[in-house]
């Protein structure tokens, strides 16, 4: 289709399509073919189907008749800033007079509600995994407490951990795609080094120091780049992230946690903000430039932070109510009291206001300061005092 006749309506046409199904898969049956160059079709080519991998392979009972998927509102959104950010382009370089992609109307996204485990159910997790892989449960372990993303615990390397200074840095992702291994920047770009705490330093040398102890009786020696979490014994690669995932999955289930692995970073940063760690740390923690990224995404409504929130306020409303209404009976007192005389209208009146003898005291020594200052003003007569 040429540029300028593109309008919103197909745009639109593309977006509520993408809502029904994610691969376009249009009318059925139509032939999918493995491959877009020229070739004889065989039992590669057939209806359209959802294949279990997207390498070339013999398809099986795995690969079966396609169903449609919708696509997630925030993947279309994406792909209509893409479209979008694509048609001003043309703008600027004169191609076309106007954007139709301003016309047009993506799905709004909806607000995903984290659900992370609870640290009942952490530890539990924890648990369960030690007893039988001490190397995925420390991977676990990392992942609770750093708050990193998959692939970068599985980039992690040996000579990234600084054990005198507690530091860890995060430089680089691994993934797997189309059975290529890929090692590549992390998803800002930017690489953070974050602290690590007495024992979690403690974990990761012992888990190295047996790694070396290992090999030592083979004669092989563990180079310093070795990869932290690696099947092979040497730490030549990392595990397939898709291996990790699965592998939680499995030990989820068997302690009642139904979310996904992405969710321990949720629970990390839940966890820090409920107790009190400033917001700028927190994203610094899990790599977000933003702060609003954290909120917005990663902070699940906590319930101990919300009850300490009302419990604030309402314990501040009503020590002040006490002390207004202790500064009310002491007005009713015809003259300033001395501190013999605080002392017994402390005793008198804490019971009526509901308050510690201690703090009516006190309270009532700087309603009394407050009522001196204010009597030296030969105009102002407080309230109950005649004329």
């Amino acid at each position: 289709m040429c540029v300028r006749k593109l309008r919103a309506e197909v745009l639109d046409a593309l977006y509520a399509h993408l809502k029904k199904c994610s691969r376009l898969c249009g009318r059925l049956p139509k032939t999918e073919h493995y491959t877009h160059d020229e070739h004889v079709c065989d039992e590669r080519c057939g209806l359209l189907r959802d294949h279990w991998t997207s390498r070339p392979h013999q398809c099986n009972g795995r690969c079966r008749p396609h169903r449609c998927k919708p696509m997630a509102p925030g993947s279309i959104l994406r792909i209509h800033a893409i479209i979008s950010a694509a048609l001003n382009l043309g703008v600027r370089y004169e191609w076309i007079d106007r954007n139709p992609a301003e016309k047009a109307t993506p799905p709004r996204a909806r607000k995903r509600e984290p659900d992370p485990p609870s640290p009942a159910q952490a530890a539990r997790l924890l648990n369960e995994v030690w007893q039988d892989d001490e190397q995925f449960g420390l991977y676990l372990w990392s992942a609770f407490t750093t708050g990193a993303r998959r692939g970068e615990l599985l980039a992690l390397r040996r000579n990234r951990f600084d054990f005198e200074a507690q530091e860890v840095t995060f430089a680089r992702n691994y993934l797997v795609k189309q059975g290529q291994r890929i090692e590549k920047d992390t998803k800002t770009g930017e690489g953070r080094r974050l602290s690590l705490d007495p024992l979690t330093c403690e974990l990761f040398a012992e888990h190295f120091r047996r790694r070396r102890a290992a090999l030592a009786a083979t004669g092989v020696k563990v180079p310093p780049d070795a990869f932290a979490f690696s099947p092979d014994p040497a730490g030549a690669h990392p595990w397939n992230p898709d291996t990790m995932t699965h592998r939680y999955g499995r030990y989820a289930a068997r302690v009642g946690i139904a979310s996904s692995l992405k969710e321990l970073r949720h629970y990390s940063a839940t966890q820090l903000l409920s107790n009190g760690v400033d917001l700028r740390t927190v994203a610094g923690r899990l790599g977000h430039a933003e702060g609003s990224t954290t909120l917005r995404f990663y902070a699940q409504f906590a319930q101990p932070a919300d009850q300490a929130a009302a419990s604030l306020l309402s314990g501040q409303l009503a020590e002040l109510r006490k002390k207004e209404r202790l500064r009310e009976l002491f007005s009713q007192q015809p003259t300033a009291a001395d501190g013999g005389a605080l002392g017994a209208l402390a005793t008198a009146l804490a019971p009526v206001v509901r308050m510690e003898y201690e703090t009516a005291l006190a309270y009532l020594a700087e309603i009394a300061a407050d009522r001196s200052r204010i009597t030296g003003n030969p105009t102002h007569r407080p309230r109950g005092d005649s004329a």
